[in-house]
């Protein structure tokens, strides 16, 4: 995807694949435990970083196009058929429900 006078946000670079391994190491190991986990937790990372820019619905179908076909290259049909159609990984709520946190304990 290139960028264009109408899509100049259309910018990547090395930074962006950082942020997509920061996300994803973000995340406790007993948090995604399966294949199938683990796969949502990338595609999420990749669309947060990548298609969160995109300002079309033509341009998001190309994204979920590629990631089908990242994933069909390197993992065949098994990788296809774990792959969820739209994964949410979220932190807010473990300030809500860690005890020493809603306590007011300092960390």
């Amino acid at each position: 995807m290139l960028p264009t006078p109408a899509k100049f946000h259309y910018i990547f670079n090395l930074r962006d694949l950082s942020r997509i391994w920061e996300g994803m190491l973000n995340v406790a190991g007993d948090e995604v435990d399966t294949k199938k986990l683990a796969l949502a937790l990338w595609k999420h990372e990749c669309t947060r970083v990548i298609a969160d820019r995109f300002t079309n619905e033509a341009d998001r179908k190309w994204f979920e196009k590629s990631v089908t076909r990242v994933i069909q290259d390197h993992m065949g049909d098994e990788g296809v058929d774990q792959l969820m159609e739209e994964p949410y990984f979220v932190d807010f709520l473990r300030l809500l429900f860690n005890p020493l946190i809603s306590s007011g304990a300092v960390l």
